[in-house]
């Protein structure tokens, strides 16, 4: 099964220096450009996928919703490919605001330890596993999933052994699924190193 895992474009709390993860934030206009120019690369490489998934984030939605539309493809709302909820009860603050209210808070997510309210890795890592175990019995051999940057981390560190290095807004990695394994075949404004010796 090909899957094409996309990176929704830029959203608002991007370039108001928030704290995003679960914040439903809608893409800056910047964003869906983006988007839009992402399209030539997915029509490029031939595959006729047959449905897109999304994130059900604002961000993710519209991100979505440019694709399938220019694709003609339906689209499906997908739990599965929701961002880490890192951020807890900092979740759409500005910064500064968090670093006031909730000092403790930032102070811990600053040193990688767990916010109140927020979704540990090993959780978001068992979401990851339904995700690609959902899809794999979907019984389509193609389709689009627009996911977030916690999400495609967590997909590369843990079922592909590697470590992104950089995840542009709009990057999108072609993957083949199969039984369970995923492989990266092609990828666009993701980077990433393998960490297996």
């Amino acid at each position: 099964m090909k899957i094409l895992f996309l990176r929704h474009g830029e959203a608002q709390d991007d370039i108001e220096n928030r704290y995003g993860g679960w914040g439903d934030f809608p893409l800056t206009a910047k964003g869906a450009e983006e988007i839009k120019d992402r399209i030539t690369s997915i029509k490029n490489l031939n595959i006729s996928f047959e449905k897109v998934f999304t994130s059900p984030l604002l961000r993710a939605r519209s991100t979505a919703k440019i694709i399938s539309d220019s694709l003609n493809l339906p689209l499906e709302v997908f739990e599965y490919a929701k961002e880490q909820n890192k951020y807890g009860v900092l979740t759409g603050l500005e910064k500064s605001e968090a670093n006031m209210k909730y000092p403790d808070q930032v102070l811990l997510l600053d040193k990688g330890e767990y916010v109140d309210g927020s979704e540990r890795y090993e959780d978001l890592t068992g979401r990851v596993r339904k995700c690609l175990s959902l899809l794999e019995i979907k019984g389509i051999e193609s389709c689009i999933v627009v996911t977030h940057g916690n999400f495609l981390s967590c997909l590369f560190n843990e079922f592909i052994g590697a470590k992104i290095t950089k995840k542009e807004d709009g990057g999108w990695v072609l993957v083949d699924l199969k039984n369970g394994n995923v492989g990266p075949e092609q990828s666009l404004g993701i980077e990433f190193e393998s960490t297996i010796k």
